[in-house]
């Protein structure tokens, strides 16, 4: 790729000389002729940004073009001209920025877990014995009404006793008897626990040889938390099992603080499950939590998830296990806005910039002021208005161009620049590339870089920070990219910690970023559930995820 950049470049200037070259030719017949000095190019005194190689016209304003001799200063010094050969042997593509809704699609790591709010606690509703438990396991599935405990209670043996003995009485009074007291103990069992088919079973079901009680399930569901066994005594209110249902699972993830605004309930999420690979699937989202969490700056989003019993070779299994991993893809749309295509923008130490063709050949270098990304599109704050030609192929050559003939970018975007400052530490600067190649995925990149860490010396002053940053730096090959993260994670926490104090004393590290992603257990085994990383410029690139979410991620503020 540097080749192929590098032989580009010497194309494009072999243009451009050749060009001159003939334009001086040419210009010796006109005004050179008589001053005798070299015409670089005509150039219109209205709008500069029309240039030619020979006399003529401005096609804007139609006054006569002004011959810019060689040694002179250019009327628009922002501007790179190109002839027709150039423009075409560097590949150059325009299009039209433009005002539109901008997309983007972001990525997070879910977990399908159960919704607590349908939890259901099965209490002991009487003291006594428990002399037996229905699939007394977690995991297990109950239906309403099932027997779940029974119970050996003196209080509710009584109180069943007390109930027949009274609607024996009453059978034999007639309508009028001990209606009224048949009532009370009625009600008097619905409070022990048992259901109204119990209670209306007991004259048939139950005899005097009796000693247990069937408790039974008030929901369907699945046993939770099993906090009995067979044998054990009990007092009433005793808990014995935690249902929950799992026939509907929250999907729950974390959202970043920046992408919040642009989600809201009801909004699509797709979503794929570990154990269903191949298969997507949609819902809605249901809950936003207001809450940031103050140190991953994220807040809960929730989905519901329909999670129906499906028939497999066996029994009737759930179609999602609770507590199953997912992962999660939302499209952010923000509004209308002007838009330019990502690869028109270039960001050399987080500079933005842009190519503007104000004509044919001529190709204006503007500072640009970001704000959203999309997919495909950077929403421009301030330097690009829709309707204007912006250069989406060849940038890159264009500035190299306009760096080789020391021209500056325009506009009032322009960042700021840190020229009076020291330069960072150069174990920052490496190790920011050996970031960059895990955020890109390039794993020879990583070795790469790494050799040329362990060829620097010791960071100085030398403290605590810079000793531990030089124990943790990766040593030894690796055979793959999740090994490489695996070895980095300690390296960039001693870096955050130097990071960090050096953005509090050094007056050159002050624009050094610190991101953390809040995702830190899906990177590796055993990973933690937070992992940091030092940038020395925006936008935020995640190394332990790379492609797969390189956006995520939040900055730790100073």
């Amino acid at each position: 790729m540097k080749r192929f950049l590098f032989g580009m470049i010497v194309v494009l200037a072999v243009g451009i000389a050749v060009g001159r070259w003939s334009s001086g030719r040419m210009s010796m017949a006109g005004p050179a002729a008589t001053t005798g000095r070299t015409v670089l190019y005509f150039q219109s005194p209205m709008h500069p940004w029309i240039r030619s190689d020979h006399p003529g016209k401005c096609t804007v304003c139609g006054m006569d073009l002004v011959p810019i001799y060689e040694g002179a200063k250019a009327m628009d010094s922002h501007m790179t001209v190109l002839g027709s050969n150039a423009v075409t042997v560097a590949g150059l593509a325009v299009e039209v920025a433009g005002r539109g809704t901008l997309h983007r699609r972001v990525h997070f790591i879910g977990v399908l877990d159960d919704d607590d709010t349908r939890h259901e606690v099965v209490s002991a509703t009487a003291g006594g014995r428990i002399d037996w438990l229905a699939d007394n396991y977690e995991g297990a599935e109950f239906r309403k009404g099932q027997p779940l405990v029974r119970l050996y209670s003196p209080a509710l043996l009584a109180a069943i006793r007390e109930y027949l003995g009274l609607h024996r009485e009453g059978a034999g009074e007639g309508a009028n008897g001990s209606r009224g007291l048949q009532d009370g103990a009625r009600l008097r069992l619905r409070q022990l626990g048992l259901s109204s088919e119990q209670i209306a079973e007991l004259p048939s079901t139950h005899s005097p040889t009796n000693l247990d009680v069937e408790l039974l399930a008030p929901r369907d569901g699945t046993v939770v938390k099993r906090l009995a066994y067979p044998g054990q005594y009990v007092k009433e209110g005793d808990p014995l099992f935690e249902i929950g249902d799992f026939g509907v699972l929250w999907l729950k993830f974390d959202a970043y603080e920046r992408d919040l605004p642009s989600i809201q309930v009801g909004q699509q999420v797709a979503f794929t499950v570990t154990g269903h690979p191949g298969q997507r699937f949609t819902n809605a989202i249901v809950f936003i939590d207001p809450n940031i969490d103050p140190m991953s700056r994220t807040a809960k989003v929730r989905v519901l998830v329909p999670n129906p019993l499906e028939n497999g070779a066996g029994t009737p299994r759930r179609r999602f296990s609770h507590r199953s991993a997912a992962e999660v893809e939302l499209t952010l749309e923000f509004p209308k806005t002007v838009t330019v295509p990502r690869s028109a923008v270039l960001n050399p130490g987080g500079k933005p910039r842009v190519f503007i063709e104000r004509a044919p050949g001529n190709f204006e270098a503007r500072w640009v002021r970001l704000g959203n990304r999309g997919d495909d599109q950077w929403e421009v704050l301030e330097g690009v208005s829709a309707g204007e030609r912006v250069v989406v192929q060849g940038a890159i050559l264009l500035d190299s161009q306009s760096q080789l003939a020391g021209l500056e970018p325009s506009g009032s975007a322009q960042p700021g620049t840190a020229t009076d400052q020291p330069p960072l530490p150069e174990w920052l600067v490496k190790a920011d590339a050996l970031r960059a190649a895990l955020a890109a995925d390039d794993l020879e990149a990583y070795r790469a870089r790494l050799a040329e860490l362990a060829a620097l010396p010791p960071p100085t002053p030398v403290s605590e920070l810079t000793a531990k940053v030089v124990a943790t730096l990766p040593r030894g090959d690796v055979a793959d990219l999740t090994a490489a993260r695996r070895l980095f994670l300690p390296f960039s926490e001693a870096l955050v910690g130097w990071g960090a104090a050096l953005r509090r004393s050094d007056p050159s590290a002050t624009g050094l970023k610190l991101y953390v992603c809040p995702m830190g257990k899906g990177i590796f085994p055993g990973a933690p559930a937070q992992a940091r990383w030092v940038q020395l410029s925006s936008p935020l690139a995640n190394p332990w995820y790379g492609a797969r979410m390189l956006d995520c991620g939040s900055e730790i503020a100073p």
